[in-house]
């Protein structure tokens, strides 16, 4: 439901005449490509559309994400604690079941250095009902703060020109909206000091792949940081190296910390940056690979436990812990044998439960991510459905994959969870295209960012729109703009609204 800011806005937006709402999105839209709101495919940055309709948010909602974050990432560490050090071998290798030879290694040489996180990104959905429901939790590559921030940016740069205020006026009211990116960068170094880090000007390798279509955003991630005193530089993994000395160095010159911007399944165990991930304080790689934490069937136990008074003491967890446990929609992993229902039911046999009631379910990947090998069963029937059905269940040709083949074969192979689906509608968003403005019906999701084990702690959001349910920005997603209503109140005054 749109707040009266956002529909104050509407009203302003479809009042324009059509010429200067075109120039209005073309400004728009070329301050957002400019900043860096792109993805590069094959050599050419495209540009990621965004909204320019805001989605309006007042500081108490922002915090309750930013603390609803939190909760969850505390309790994860602790599922993950638990899963380490005393559950069974059978059920942690259940858990654990998709992480390839190289990262199951790593993560039982290295998952208590996990347990510091020094960014993620928990990714919810506002159901119908208003309430926010997180469905997964990011905390190897959770991206967007540099995107984030640069739509938002874009937006009151364009909107504050079109009501004439002044440069100044703009870059204050952007300071007061807030940056994800100043959040990060703030984060990283309180964990670097946590380590043992005293410079005052340190040294940061930003890593990533070669071709990674996110590098406009690592770009503008290092502006900022480089404004704000951090030699923040851009790397593929190939060049760091370590020297005579087992100090970790970038083009030959050492650096004071390592922010990671690939997963652990890329990286060469043999490689200097294998060597350094085994030991991820002495070089102060943030974050440490921690993909227990990000595994989707380790948010499942999470989910189990909010369910059940044992598990939940077993973990250790505690008010908001568990509040945050009570807010996931009912998520199990999709393994045979019974399990608690989404109504507290007892299940005799869950893949059977599952079959059975496809419309109001989810089957996702646990170690999947960006919205890959997800099939929502009451979309299967689409081409899109089909099409993640059969990458799913291995099947190029021959008849319709059904949903009980789908949930026959994540069942028997694991590595699967289950979810149950968030009713939400799509709410219509003005999108800045290339050919010029449209209206568009999109599904929003928002993401908090927080972190664990040093301060402060991060406290804004993103949103990403799409036409479709499964919101993805590098496989065709959008921005949409997040600007506090302190922010926004002050930009309507200004264009008289």
């Amino acid at each position: 439901m749109a707040t009266l800011s956002e529909e104050r806005f509407h009203v302003w937006l479809r009042g324009l005449p059509p010429e200067r709402l075109a120039a209005l999105s073309a400004e728009y839209a070329r301050l957002a490509f400019e900043g860096g709101l792109a993805v590069v495919r094959e050599g050419t940055a495209r540009p990621i559309p965004p909204a320019l309709t805001p989605v309006v948010a007042d500081g108490a909602r922002l915090a309750a994400r930013a603390a609803l974050a939190r909760g969850l990432l505390s309790g994860l560490v602790k599922a993950a604690r638990y899963l380490m050090t005393a559950a069974p071998e059978a059920e942690r290798g259940a858990v654990l079941a998709g992480l390839s030879p190289w990262e199951r290694a790593l993560c039982s040489s290295t998952w208590r250095a996990g347990e510091a996180v020094a960014i993620a990104r928990a990714d919810l959905f506002t159901g119908e009902d208003g309430a926010d429901r997180p469905l997964e939790m990011n905390a190897t590559i959770p991206a967007m703060q540099g995107y984030s921030d640069i739509a938002a940016q874009a937006f009151l740069r364009a909107v504050g020109r079109a009501a004439e205020l002044s440069r100044d006026q703009v870059a204050r009211m952007s300071r007061e909206n807030g940056s994800n990116s100043d959040d990060l960068r703030r984060s990283l170094l309180a964990h670097y000091a946590r380590l043992g880090g005293a410079g005052r000007s340190p040294v940061m390798a930003i890593v990533a792949r070669s071709g990674d279509p996110q590098c406009t955003e690592l770009a503008a991630l290092c502006a900022n940081f480089r404004a704000a005193g951090v030699d923040a530089q851009r790397c593929t993994p190939e060049q760091i190296r370590l020297d005579e000395r087992g100090r970790a160095t970038l083009l030959r010159h050492p650096v004071d910390l390592i922010y990671r911007h690939i997963f652990a399944r890329r990286i060469d165990p043999e490689s200097d940056l294998g060597r350094i991930a085994r030991e991820p304080e002495k070089h102060r790689l943030l974050n440490p690979v921690n993909s227990q934490l990000e595994m989707k069937s380790l948010f499942a136990e999470l989910s189990a436990a909010a369910a059940g008074e044992e598990r939940a003491d077993a973990f250790g967890l505690f008010g908001d812990e568990r509040d945050a446990a009570s807010a996931i929609p009912w998520t199990r992993r999709l393994a045979p044998g019974d399990a608690v229902g989404p109504s507290g039911e007892r299940l005799g046999d869950l893949p059977a439960f599952v079959a059975e009631n496809g419309g109001r379910l989810v089957i996702k990947r646990s170690w999947g991510y960006g919205g890959t090998s997800v099939v929502l069963g009451d979309d299967l029937a689409s081409p899109e459905g089909q099409a993640r059905a059969r990458e799913v269940v291995g099947r190029e040709g021959g008849d319709a994959v059904s949903w009980e083949e789908v949930v026959g074969h994540c069942a028997a192979r694991g590595g699967y969870i289950v979810q149950e689906r968030v009713a939400l509608s799509p709410s219509r968003h003005l999108v800045a295209l290339p050919e010029g403005p449209k209206w568009q019906s999109w599904y929003v999701d928002v993401s908090a960012y927080t972190n664990l084990g040093a301060e402060p702690a991060p406290a804004g959001a993103v949103c990403r729109g799409s036409a479709g349910r499964i919101v993805n920005i590098v496989g065709g997603g959008g921005l949409v703009p997040v600007i506090r209503d302190s922010v926004m109140e002050e930009l309507l005054a200004a264009l008289g609204v």
